[in-house]
């Protein structure tokens, strides 16, 4: 039997008792924190974080050093605004945060531990239930990442008031399945990598690479709980995300409605694995891991979206296809030599026939980075979608339309160039642009005539280049949109301009 010996703290004003807990001596604070002499931290206020172990992230509020962790805890407690410490068990040092780490995508250094004080249960959005639930935020300048979560400055749509501005985090208050997107564009000064990641309650479930100058976009769907939290971080290596950047979200099917999207038969989300003697891509399921698909067959009449993100290595070209019953309906190529990892997003808007249609997704050459690439294909509801391509020829700057690939209850004028939608709701919009031979491209999405979304694309002398842009917002009925070439000319794979129906505000 042995005894725990009384110890005085530094501190004159700190209270503290020393107790027997199994075959550890304790110190015990008025704040119940304890700290037993193998390691142990148990408190009610803070906790520790293991998933931010051996992880160092700059910026903090203030840093001391040779230091115990006892008193890195306590000089937290007493500081206003700290509200977690990062202590490294070998140098002592120890790092006064003013938040709680959300992001792990810091720098990998042995000897870190993470203590986070405990937030209570009050509500971190000020999101309440709603039958719409959609967001769209983007950057209308340059704005600092620094491993962190990215805070966007411009909140174009908040239905439901699940996306938090102060904080950059969406909050789930509905059950069910959600899509999101986001758009990152590397900075133009520092041309830094644009490492972002999509985290769902502090685990990343997405990644968006790229060093290219030109916007570039990915997506992700998951079915999700009732205070679930989403949010974009970056890895310590982005110090800044350029302007038009963007981040997007919607309810796509309340559990109450999960049958209809099990009838449509090819909702799936995951990453790519492998690809066929015929080039067709195989992609793992991210929420099953056991389930691989290399080709979707619809069981019914039904509108199918499909989102695909690729990423070619330097040195390497990509020629990727979305094929609908054998037939190559949308197209993106990628000039990998012409700078380092290049990331692209190409969406498809399609009908499905009874009876069952295939959709697959090809690449034609094949030199890219396949973990990267990601596809994402769901059911919309039964209502208006569009996709049209335009081979880049305009009328007064707006871009005159050259097929149909697809017309569900919308109104195209295609000598004019424009889109009506004929039903009140919240509409996706996108629009890509492909660029050749040293060119730079202005194009924009106008509503009513409105400059709502810009899109540049820059292109490197003999190489092609391509880009996607993306808007989310409510709009009225006969809402008119168009897209607009304002610098230089679409080169010769053109362009594609696709839109469906999120939710009607008519039901």
């Amino acid at each position: 039997m042995f005894r725990c010996l009384h110890i005085q703290p530094n501190s004159p004003n700190l209270m503290v008792t020393v107790q027997r807990i199994g075959h550890f001596c304790c110190l015990i604070l008025l704040k119940n924190l304890v700290f037993c002499n193998a390691g142990l931290v148990v408190t009610s206020e803070f906790t520790h974080q293991s998933r931010f172990d051996n992880i160092y992230l700059p910026f903090p509020l203030m840093t001391t050093k040779s230091v115990s962790l006892l008193k890195c805890v306590v000089e937290c407690q007493s500081l206003p605004g700290c509200q977690s410490v990062r202590y490294h068990v070998i140098s002592r040092a120890c790092h006064l945060l003013d938040s709680c780490l959300i992001c792990n995508r810091g720098q990998s250094e042995m000897g870190w531990r993470y203590y986070c004080r405990l937030k209570d249960d009050s509500p971190i959005s000020s999101g309440t239930p709603d039958k719409h639930v959609a967001f769209q935020v983007t950057t209308t300048d340059d704005i600092p990442a620094n491993g962190g979560v990215i805070v966007f400055d411009q909140v174009n749509t908040n239905l439901g008031q699940g996306y938090n501005s102060t904080s950059g985090i969406f909050t789930i208050w509905r059950d069910g399945v959600y899509i999101f997107t986001w758009s990152m564009r590397s900075h133009p000064v520092t041309r830094k990598y644009t490492d972002t990641y999509l985290f769902v309650n502090g685990e990343a479930v997405g990644n968006l690479r790229d060093k290219s100058e030109n916007l570039v976009t990915n997506s992700a769907m998951f079915h999700l709980k009732s205070r679930d939290q989403v949010y974009i971080c970056s890895r310590y290596t982005t110090p800044y995300v350029g302007a038009m950047s963007q981040f997007s979200g919607w309810l796509q099917s309340p559990d109450f409605q999960m049958s209809y999207s099990n009838d449509c038969g090819v909702s799936f989300h995951g990453y790519a694995v492998s690809a066929n003697d015929e080039n067709v891509i195989r992609y793992q399921s991210k929420e099953n891991p056991d389930e691989r698909r290399s080709r979707l067959i619809t069981t019914s009449n039904v509108t199918i979206v499909l989102m695909s993100n690729t990423v070619v290595n330097r040195g390497g070209t990509s020629e990727m296809q979305h094929v609908i019953d054998g037939e190559n309906v949308t197209l993106s190529v990628i000039d990998g030599q012409c700078s380092d990892d290049v990331g692209v997003f190409l969406i498809t808007v399609a009908t499905a026939d009874f009876g069952g249609s295939t959709f697959e997704i090809k690449n034609r050459k094949t030199h890219f980075h396949i973990t990267s690439c990601t596809l994402t294909v769901f059911c919309t509801i039964n209502g208006p979608a569009f996709n049209i391509w335009a081979a880049g020829r305009t009328l007064n700057t707006t871009v005159i339309f050259d097929d149909i690939i697809t017309n569900n209850d919308v109104k195209i004028n295609e000598a004019f160039g424009t889109v009506s939608l004929l039903q009140r709701g919240i509409y996706f919009l996108s629009w890509t642009v492909h660029a050749y031979n040293d060119s730079v491209i202005l194009s924009s999405l106008a509503v009513d005539d409105v400059i709502i979304r810009n899109l540049t694309v820059t292109s490197p002398p003999d190489c092609h280049t391509v880009s996607t842009n993306v808007a989310l917002l409510p709009v009225q009925e006969m809402t008119t949109i168009k897209i607009k070439i304002l610098v230089g000319e679409i080169g010769k794979l053109g362009m594609y301009i696709s839109g469906f129906l999120i939710s009607s505000f008519e039901t």
